[in-house]
């Protein structure tokens, strides 16, 4: 199986992964990536074995096969001057393509039970607001290893404490964060 992503696409989908793919960890369920292609995206699942992330992207082009892979993610991110990266699966190796040259990445001999996780995301939510993602993980990351989040309400957004400090992530407009959720095609 393989897909096709813009550079750009992929060098999100590989500062994801720095973030939650850990290279080191003895259990290889935590050291890939779990690809469910649709005709004209991915959808990438990443494990920690505290959390989950699920992110988007659209294709370069329509793919011809649907299905699910498992991918080991490149180290290091990919040049803007190649403008796309195939990537492509086997049982053996996930390869990088480029227009600079390729990346293999060898697999484990192993059968992967991947954890279901729809039921993480539900559709019951209490109430729903749009945040900046950048804002929010700057406001996160300058704290500690314990963070409690409080919603304070549709336009007061999230209260964030820590030891080390307090922040507010103030809600962004519904109709602005609902078209780029449209454009994804996650509405």
């Amino acid at each position: 199986m393989k897909f096709t992503l813009n550079v750009d696409d992929a060098n999100a989908l590989i500062k994801y992964a720095k973030a939650y793919v850990l290279p080191n960890n003895p259990r290889e369920l935590y050291r890939m990536i779990k690809v469910e292609i649709e005709k004209q995206s991915i959808t990438a699942t990443m494990l920690t074995n505290a959390s989950v992330i699920i992110c988007h992207f659209r294709t370069m082009e329509d793919n011809s096969e649907n299905g699910t892979m498992f991918i080991r993610p490149p180290l290091t991110k990919f040049k803007r001057k190649d403008m796309f990266v195939t990537v492509e699966d086997s049982e053996k190796e996930t390869v990088y393509i480029t227009a600079s040259g390729k990346v293999t990445l060898q697999k484990e001999d192993t059968v992967y039970s991947w954890l279901s996780t729809e039921h993480f995301f539900t559709k019951d939510a209490i109430s729903t607001i749009y945040v900046d993602g950048n804002l929010l993980s700057r406001s996160i990351g300058c704290m500690g290893n314990t963070v409690k989040v409080e919603f304070l309400g549709d336009t007061n957004g999230l209260r964030l404490t820590s030891r080390e400090g307090k922040a507010i992530v103030l809600p962004i407009s519904p109709k602005k964060a609902e078209k780029e959720f449209e454009y994804y095609g996650m509405a």
